[in-house]
């Protein structure tokens, strides 16, 4: 017995040596699968025996297994024997194949839950790209990037982020870029906090502690969910201490039905993999336990990024969906963010008004927001942020925000005066082109000069 954890700990050594790991799962898929599949069994089997199904199965049903699936673990020639951190009903070990595992009750109750779908509809994979950028424009912070790794795979979400990205990067007049399925990997995500102005992060998330149904009591850090973990490296998944005993920033935490897959990566894991830092931009986090501790919003903060928002909890969908409709409504109209998140509390609530137990607060981190601290997220907090999204850029005479002007820029103009249209604030700015603070039938007149070259400057611009 000791020869063989002699060559395991031997094994697992030259595998972590620089070069000689990737990204989970190159190095020994069948070791990494046969676990999973093992465990999978021993729920099954547990779950038969208190006459229920996977589908019918609660995070409680899993957290109670945990001492099984240690025992499996521990049996399995795959493992690092004595490399065993346990956090409550959440453990992590090492795997002789480089990979670090977690075995968390939560997600896998939402692994092996009733919304996973079928491989029809699992084929959601190809990136978005829609570009709403005008010629000869700067291009910086006016981007917008938007995660779904569960998009196609997980029937609880839909097309509302996909949707609201596109809106936010036509109000900065950027490209919104989206990132479903197996291209939402950890390079690309920080590549986009690298380069747009606003990113959003539409997908699972967790903590590394879990007790029946408290997972932030004695968490050291919150990780967002991916579905691949194509570009997580073996520094990633190394064990760290923390506050509350050793983790890793990066590990695996099992697969489900129809190639649905857990990845797990904390902030420092991202911040380590982005070579320039962020253009002061805004990190929407519309995950589970996003905010419990600083884990993503600390190391992400450090590289650039200006505001971070997220949540103390779990939150639902439909709580999150309210409160971001309200906050991205105001924010393409000019608000700043202090006075969106007034305007979202007041309309939705300070916490998710669809859970009782432990219901979500809304919690942002900013040059003038600071973090509350572990265990003080839960309570209604003031924001201060002034951030805005970047403004489109002026033209004058473009009302209708086509990156020209044209005839039907001065159509538009009187169609508005008579009340047949309306115009976004952009629209307008660009439309006043007489300097008057009321739009009138002069504007249209300036535009039809400038057009036939009658004049060659607007007298707002003299």
């Amino acid at each position: 017995m000791k020869l063989r954890r002699l060559l395991a700990l031997l094994l697992s050594a030259l595998l972590l040596l620089p070069g000689l790991t990737g990204a989970f799962g190159k190095t020994n898929a069948d070791a990494e699968t046969d676990i999973w599949v093992q465990i999978e069994e021993y729920e099954d089997q547990r779950l038969a025996d208190q006459g229920m199904t996977f589908a019918e199965a609660s995070e409680s049903n899993y957290a109670a297994m945990t001492d099984g699936v240690i025992a499996i673990v521990e049996n399995w020639d795959g493992y690092v024997p004595g490399s065993i951190e346990r956090h409550g009903d959440f453990f992590f070990w090492d795997g002789v194949d480089g990979t670090g595992y977690g075995y968390s009750p939560r997600l896998r109750a939402n692994l092996r839950s009733e919304t996973v779908v079928g491989e029809a509809y699992s084929s959601v994979e190809e990136t978005e790209v829609i570009s709403y950028a005008t010629k000869d424009q700067d291009a910086d912070r006016l981007d917008v990037a938007v995660f779904g790794p569960y998009y196609g795979k997980d029937t609880s979400f839909t097309s509302q982020y996909r949707n609201e990205g596109r809106s936010i990067a036509q109000a900065t007049g950027g490209v919104c870029t989206v990132y479903q399925g197996n291209d939402a990997t950890i390079d690309n995500i920080a590549h986009a906090l690298e380069t747009c102005g606003v990113v959003i992060l539409d997908s699972h998330g967790d903590t590394d502690y879990a007790n029946g149904e408290n997972y932030t009591a004695r968490a050291n850090t919150s990780y967002l969910c991916l579905q691949t973990g194509e570009g997580i490296t073996a520094a990633d998944q190394a064990t760290v201490q923390g506050p509350y005993g050793s983790y890793k920033h990066a590990y695996y935490a099992g697969s489900g039905y129809y190639g649905m897959r857990y990845y797990c990566v904390d902030g420092t894991a991202i911040a380590n993999h982005m070579e320039n830092n962020a253009p002061e931009s805004l990190l929407w986090m519309a995950i589970c336990l996003g905010m419990a501790t600083d884990g993503m919003e600390a190391p992400l903060r450090e590289r650039g990024v200006e505001v971070v928002y997220g949540y103390s909890q779990s939150v639902t969908f439909t709580g999150d969906y309210a409160w971001e409709n309200c906050f991205w409504t105001k924010m393409k109209a000019g608000s700043d963010v202090k006075d969106a998140i007034a305007y979202m509390k007041q309309r939705i609530g300070i916490r998710d008004p669809y859970e009782n137990y432990y219901p979500a607060y809304p919690i942002v981190v900013s040059s003038e927001d600071a973090y509350p601290g572990h265990g003080n997220v839960d309570r209604a907090q003031t924001v201060n942020s002034t951030w805005k999204l970047p403004a489109l850029p002026t033209l004058y005479g473009d009302a209708n925000r086509d990156g020209r002007i044209t005839a039907a820029d001065a159509a538009l103009v009187l169609r508005v005066l008579v009340g047949c249209e309306t115009l976004k604030p952009q629209g307008m700015k660009n439309a006043a082109v007489s300097g008057e603070t009321e739009l009138t039938a002069m504007d249209a007149v300036l535009i039809l000069r400038r057009i036939v070259r009658l004049i060659d400057a607007f007298p707002v611009e003299e």
